[in-house]
């Protein structure tokens, strides 16, 4: 689990397919990273996309999230719940807020 006294080498906000694919390849990089997800992906709408590399048939939005999820765990990146309320530079990184806690990268 996360504290709040924990430093990234990257925050990413947004927990859609982009988000996490990025997640996924700084964790599988050995980088300390942790994706930030308000739990509004516009994907988790979608029937069947057709826009995913290896799903020639296409994939259900909620699916795909969900396998996403999956492999951020497995690569122990954590996906934090909540919005991003605020972000500002800090010495030479970043301080986010994100639900009345401070993530620094």
């Amino acid at each position: 689990m996360t504290g709040e006294n924990d430093f990234f080498d990257c925050l990413v906000v947004g927990g859609g397919p982009a988000g996490m694919t990025a997640g996924l390849f700084l964790a599988r990089f050995r980088r300390r990273v942790a994706v930030l997800d308000e739990g509004e992906s516009r994907a988790a709408a979608i029937p069947r996309s057709h826009n995913h590399p290896a799903f020639p048939g296409g994939i259900n939005g909620e699916a795909l999230l969900a396998r996403l999820r999956a492999q951020l765990a497995e690569f122990g990146a954590p996906l934090l719940s909540g919005a991003v309320t605020g972000a500002a530079r800090e010495g030479e990184g970043f301080l986010l807020r994100q639900d009345g806690r401070e993530l620094r990268a």
